[in-house]
């Protein structure tokens, strides 16, 4: 069955949704490859423009974990500086540029400045790829698109308060290269999408719904709100709504793969395995460079004064700092979203899904010392 579309005439702001349904289930990935995205429905969004480029940035991933994976480190380092499956025009789109990029005066990107160099994300990716250390080079990848995509939503409201609405060039256009960055495409390889990651995060913690990650839901109908917002409506407010809850998702999802890292790190400690132990010690460390902010963030659009938001971070960072287990990173985290509407629920605990990926870690570095 071909998949429900949604049409958008923005020139006419006629807006025909043409089934309800569409928006009942996610269609995960259906973005066929090598084509325009424009009008392709993605569990709840609608591209109107086409960002394929975007879409098939999923695939470099996938080339350069399976190339690190290979030993071929020269191969995943020249991917990730030049690309390789994502044209625009004579060149490719990479992850090196996303990595660089420092949208200085953008509200996400200051953010970032305030608690990082800006400079570790590419050097750290290098270092990763020459140390073949899979999971490092993964997460280095997933913050770069997030990194990235926070810039798109933010020139989405920046455009759309500019009254530039047109779908190939303006705020709808900035909207669909975030969401490709999020859905990707099906047609790769396992966890190559931050909705492949929510989706995990949820089965590991307990969070799915029938089946199904929350954020993995939301951010595409948020999304989807702040197209029809911007295209239909030119609503700047609708546009910044949405781009605030499609943060605070994400965050969510951070904060899990935060706790699933400290309870695979606890299951090593059980049985002395130093190695592994302080490696996932290093990938708790790399996830913050973007959780930090993130969090900072959510603090202020919980309403929190400069001065509580400061002191929660500064808490946040010496509990973290003291964090030895499982249980003391879930009390830094908890105290640091306490009274805000990231709550315990959504958050989760590990199941026995958590358990078994924890003792896979635990394996591989005790038994062949090496990463998985």
């Amino acid at each position: 069955m071909a998949p429900s579309r949604v049409l958008l005439s923005v020139a006419g702001l006629v807006l025909c949704l043409c089934t309800v349904n569409a928006f009942l289930g996610p269609n995960p990935g259906s973005t066929p490859l090598g084509t325009d995205s424009t009008g392709i429905y993605d569990a709840g969004y609608v591209y109107i423009s086409d960002v394929q480029s975007y879409i098939n940035m999923t695939l470099d991933y996938c080339d350069i974990v399976a190339a690190v994976t290979a030993g071929d480190n020269e191969t995943a380092l020249d991917i990730y500086l030049y690309g390789k499956n994502a044209e625009k025009g004579a060149v490719y789109r990479t992850f090196r540029e996303w990595a660089v990029a420092n949208h200085t005066g953008e509200y996400f990107y200051d953010l970032l400045a305030e608690y990082n160099d800006m400079d570790t994300l590419d050097a750290g990716t290098r270092a990763a790829i020459s140390a073949s250390d899979l999971p490092a080079v993964q997460h280095f990848l997933h913050i770069m698109r997030v990194k990235y995509a926070y810039h798109e939503y933010d020139a989405a409201v920046f455009n759309t308060g500019l009254n530039n609405t047109a779908p190939d060039s303006g705020a709808p256009h900035n909207l669909d290269e975030a969401l490709a960055m999020f859905l990707g495409t099906g047609f790769s390889c396992p966890g190559a999408t931050q909705y492949a990651v929510m989706q995990a995060n949820a089965q590991m913690m307990g969070t799915a719904v029938s089946g199904m990650a929350p954020g993995a839901i939301a951010v595409p109908r948020h999304g989807m709100a702040a197209l029809i917002g911007s295209a239909a409506f030119n609503d700047t407010d609708a546009v910044e709504t949405a781009y605030h809850a499609i943060r605070e998702e994400t965050l969510v999802a951070k904060l899990q793969t935060l706790m699933l890292h400290a309870y695979a790190k606890t299951a090593m400690a059980w049985t002395d395995c130093a190695d592994g132990s302080a490696h996932m010690s290093e990938l708790i460390g790399i996830l913050r460079w973007l959780v930090n902010p993130m969090l900072h963030g959510f603090l202020v659009d919980q309403g929190m004064s400069t001065n509580a938001t400061m002191t929660r971070m500064e808490a946040f960072d010496a509990d973290m700092a003291e964090a030895m287990s499982y249980h003391g990173v879930e009390t830094a985290v908890m105290r640091v979203v306490d009274d805000t509407t990231i709550t315990g629920c959504r958050l989760g605990a590990p199941t026995e899904a958590a358990r078994e990926d924890a003792l896979a870690w635990q394996a591989n570095y005790c038994t062949e010392g090496v990463a998985m």
